[in-house]
């Protein structure tokens, strides 16, 4: 079976209950499901890590995501593409 979750987002050291992503479809997709973000990464600059609590139901969203299974408004999408660096970066600045 192909591992779907943290399928592009696997990084070293890190929380096995928490849930890595830097991939920004996959986190506006998580968010408009109802998935809460638990913190930001901007370490690194122009690259976001977004944290979620792992559960069963993200990583069943995560691999419908990845196999383009997971239905989303455009518009609803993109403006949650835009909310979300908004926080992250915000967060950055203060």
């Amino acid at each position: 079976m192909t591992d779907y979750h943290n399928r592009r987002e696997k990084y070293e050291h890190q929380d096995p209950t928490m849930y890595y992503a830097r991939d920004f479809g996959l986190i506006a997709s998580l968010v408009i499901y109802g998935q809460d973000i638990v913190s930001y990464d901007v370490s690194e600059p122009k690259r976001v890590q977004v944290v979620f609590k792992k559960t069963k139901e993200l990583l069943d969203l995560s691999k419908r995501y990845w196999e383009g299974d997971l239905p989303v408004y455009s518009l609803e999408f993109w403006n949650t593409i835009r909310s979300v660096k908004q926080s992250a970066f915000s967060q950055n600045i203060n």
